[in-house]
């Protein structure tokens, strides 16, 4: 079970996602990607800098989540500048396979925990290619 420090939090268990807030509407993610064999994984992480975001490119990174923005306005409660984490999210989910800023190679569940672990306890600094 993975150990939430150096501000990361879980936003997705299923697949061990977590989320730092890097302050200034930016935010670094780390995941497993379950591939199609038994027990083959591929650890991607990527930072999501939403400062230079328009409406249309939020659009874009909702897309797959939300039918438009006034939905995902109304699944909150909550107006559009205080979703930056959904949105966030969102984008970070809907990169391309070969866009990440970081990648491993094919691994077990057990060592894509081990590589996020540690991702998490160098507060994002060390990436290893397992």
């Amino acid at each position: 079970m993975l150990e939430m420090k150096n501000g990361f939090v879980l936003t997705d268990d299923s697949c061990m996602q977590c989320r730092k807030d890097l302050g200034n509407r930016k935010f670094l993610f780390i995941q497993a990607i379950w591939m199609d064999g038994c027990n083959e994984y591929c650890v991607v992480a990527n930072a999501e800098d939403l400062k230079e975001m328009s409406l249309e490119d939020i659009e874009m990174a909702i897309c797959g989540f939300y039918d438009s923005v006034k939905a995902m306005e109304e699944s909150y409660e909550l107006p559009l500048g205080q979703l930056d984490e959904i949105i966030s999210e969102c984008s970070f989910e809907n990169h391309p396979y070969c866009d990440w800023e970081y990648k491993s190679k094919i691994v077990t569940e057990e060592k894509a925990e081990e590589i996020i672990q540690t991702f998490i306890n160098t507060d994002g600094e060390v990436f290893i290619r397992a």
